[in-house]
């Protein structure tokens, strides 16, 4: 087990062991700039401690966000796959119904033409009954 007081970390045992040789230090001067690198290196640190904060939350969020943009990606191409099959469904369903009505336009024409060669022998029945009317 180590000697540090309460068992700290190795770091927390450096931060005293520089707290300890400026309590130890004679010289005004010298203290005074061993507690001015004292301080920048407490600082520095808490600004090392922030910055792999940021850069853990930023890598989080980096993910986060490749992942979204990822999953609009499927989705967009998703959507087009599916406009591709309604356009060509429809394309079919336009082929269909263009194919009905060109073939009821043929069979109303079979008709109407029935229809009138009908009359036509209609006509020609009703003249020929007419004349064999007469000439009795």
């Amino acid at each position: 087990m180590t000697d540090l007081p309460y068992a700290r970390r190795a770091t927390d045992s450096k931060r005293h062991d520089i707290e300890a040789m400026i309590a130890e230090e004679n010289d005004p001067k010298q203290r005074a700039f061993l507690i001015i690198l004292n301080s920048i290196n407490v600082a520095l640190m808490a600004n090392t401690s922030a910055t792999a904060g940021l850069s853990q939350k930023f890598d989080d969020h980096l993910t986060t966000f490749e992942e979204k943009v990822a999953a609009d990606a499927e989705i967009l191409n998703q959507g087009k796959g599916m406009w591709k099959v309604i356009a060509w469904g429809l394309g079919a369903a336009q082929a269909v119904v263009v194919a009905l009505a060109v073939y009821a336009a043929n069979d109303l024409d079979a008709i109407h033409k029935a229809i009138q060669a009908g009359h036509d022998e209609d006509i020609r029945m009703e003249l020929r009954i007419k004349n064999l009317e007469e000439k009795k």
